[in-house]
């Protein structure tokens, strides 16, 4: 059975403005046992100018993220012929430094000339050191199946309700005044051709259908958008794992039900619920970073020392109430807490009809399923009686981020 917060993988952490929204990132890390980044030649590129060298190199070789790091970007290519225009899923790259030819099997060096773009002071030894600690590869061979990709991109854009419900997450993202229910009465349809790609049936491109002026809002952009999700999709089922989405991606995710993505969703509406609760703020850890209250190093500094409580939340079922749970071992902590060792011993076992001695003595801890106890009862009291206690991780989180707003 998978668990809660078991494992996740990135390819798209999303933009806020012109920036990755690297608090999702570190968000996962905080909660998730294991968190792998599938990097494409955007998300490289602007963790890289982001971050700095040696905080992306920090990130990669952490001991929570696996990383895989592609040249490449997933696209959809449109071509006209005759009139009709036919839409394509592609895995490219660009070309590199225009000064120097680079081998198309050169990962560092072309992520190396892109950057270069930005930065002529970038080295291809600066690229290869944080390249170490990931690995360098191209898109079919994270996806183990190029092809099964591009049937779920067919078989979505096939689909009216599944292209309406794109078509409506662009505008809206847009523009607030959209007409969006325009899209959804309109017949629009996609059609896969016997030569390969999609062509789309529509009175007019979406941004014209929402009543939108000056919008670029096209079928290829909203294409492009759908060959995202086909992509998560097959990621989500090839990895067992929470692919945490760009919010647009996820927000469709929601609206057709998809388990395997869905799984992410509400696991992220989770973690905002207890920061909600907890914290008084919904986005407290991620937002915190994003807004520049608490800078990279100190956020992997809290991650570092919340290692126990992620121990706790990646072995909650997956239908755990996070909120619950937290106040649960909360009050169990308390009541054993009030007790002196010898009767809180004997407390905690009267309940279950067992003597004391015969599980926290020479026996230790390892018998304690025997004895009806749930799993989490059985880390709960392990990590009291080692002194672990539950609230230390909200302690470290608000401490790190009251520190940068009372300087």
């Amino acid at each position: 059975m998978i668990r809660m917060f078991e494992s996740a993988a990135i390819r798209m952490p999303g933009l806020i403005g012109d920036r990755l929204d690297f608090g999702r990132v570190l968000e996962a890390m905080l909660y998730y046992g294991r968190v792998h980044l599938v990097m494409d030649v955007g998300f490289f590129i602007g963790a890289y100018q982001q971050l700095g060298a040696s905080r992306l190199e920090a990130l990669l070789k952490h001991d929570l993220i696996t990383a895989d790091v592609t040249p490449e970007f997933a696209g959809v290519v449109g071509n006209s012929t005759n009139g009709v225009v036919t839409h394509t899923p592609v895995f490219a790259r660009f070309a590199g430094n225009e000064q120097k030819r680079i081998a198309h099997d050169d990962i560092s060096g072309i992520l190396t000339g892109m950057l270069k773009r930005g930065d002529p002071l970038v080295t291809r030894k600066d690229v290869d050191k944080i390249l170490r600690h990931a690995r360098p590869t191209e898109y079919k061979k994270i996806l183990g199946s190029e092809a099964q990709a591009q049937d779920i991109f067919k078989s979505l854009a096939e689909d009216s309700t599944t292209l309406k419900l794109f078509a409506e997450a662009a505008v809206n993202q847009a523009a607030a005044n959209a007409k969006w229910h325009q899209i959804q009465a309109a017949d629009i349809r996609g059609i896969h051709l016997e030569g390969g790609g999609i062509t789309i049936i529509s009175p007019g491109e979406p941004a014209e259908l929402a009543g939108l002026q000056g919008k670029n809002v096209t079928w290829s952009s909203v294409l492009a958008k759908l060959n995202d999700y086909a992509i998560d999709l097959h990621l989500a089922r090839k990895y067992s794992s929470d692919v945490i989405s760009s919010p647009e991606v996820a927000s469709v995710a929601d609206k057709r039900l998809d388990l395997s993505l869905n799984r992410a969703s509400r696991n992220s509406e989770r973690i905002h619920a207890f920061e909600e609760a907890v914290f008084g703020n919904a986005s407290y850890f991620g937002g915190a970073f994003n807004d520049g209250n608490i800078s990279f190093d100190d956020a992997l500094k809290v991650i570092d020392k919340s290692r126990k409580f992620r121990q706790w939340s990646s072995s909650l079922p997956p239908d755990a109430n996070l909120i619950h749970e937290y106040h649960t071992a909360l009050a169990r902590e308390t009541t054993l807490g009030s007790l002196p060792g010898s009767i809180a011993r004997f407390s905690f076992f009267t309940g279950t009809g067992v003597l004391v001695d015969a599980v926290m003595g020479s026996g230790g801890l390892g018998t304690t399923t025997g004895l009806g106890l749930s799993v989490f009862d059985s880390f709960v009291l392990d990590r009291i009686t080692k002194g672990w206690r539950p609230n230390v991780f909200v302690e470290n989180v608000t401490r790190a981020v009251q520190r940068h707003w009372n300087r």
